[in-house]
């Protein structure tokens, strides 16, 4: 989520993406964060997965849903099965409160859902 601050208040707007799935959201957040711990750039992982610097770029920003091709590809390149990836995901998705849906998980920030307190309620200001 992006947030700019007016008259001295943040304004939250949510981040403009196609995808509107939470476990292909969550999805996306666990590729990058498994490209982040080996410390690879989105560039090493293209390269390894044999794909574009750009289509990862595209998947990564939440602006194009993966194929299942392109995840067993990345899967591949982390050193894991596709199918261990898309439980991470949905064990993460389904922690997400019924609630996000209504709001388009415009709350979901690289694959993490970012406006929750410590007891799953959502702090996003409502409208």
């Amino acid at each position: 989520m992006k947030t700019c601050v007016q008259n001295s208040q943040p304004v939250f707007k949510p981040i403009p993406r196609s995808i509107q799935e939470p476990i292909i959201l969550a999805l996306v957040g666990v590729i990058r964060e498994r490209r982040e711990a080996r410390g690879w750039s989105r560039e090493e992982l293209a390269d390894k997965a044999d794909l574009t610097y750009e289509a990862l770029r595209l998947v990564e920003t939440h602006q194009r849903e993966p194929s299942a091709h392109l995840v067993v590809r990345l899967a591949r390149a982390l050193g894991v099965k596709p199918d261990f990836l898309f439980r991470l995901a949905q064990g993460r998705a389904a922690r997400w409160p019924d609630g996000c849906e209504k709001c388009n998980y415009c709350c979901v920030e690289n694959g993490r859902l970012v406006s929750l307190n410590s007891h799953g309620v959502c702090t996003r200001p409502k409208h």
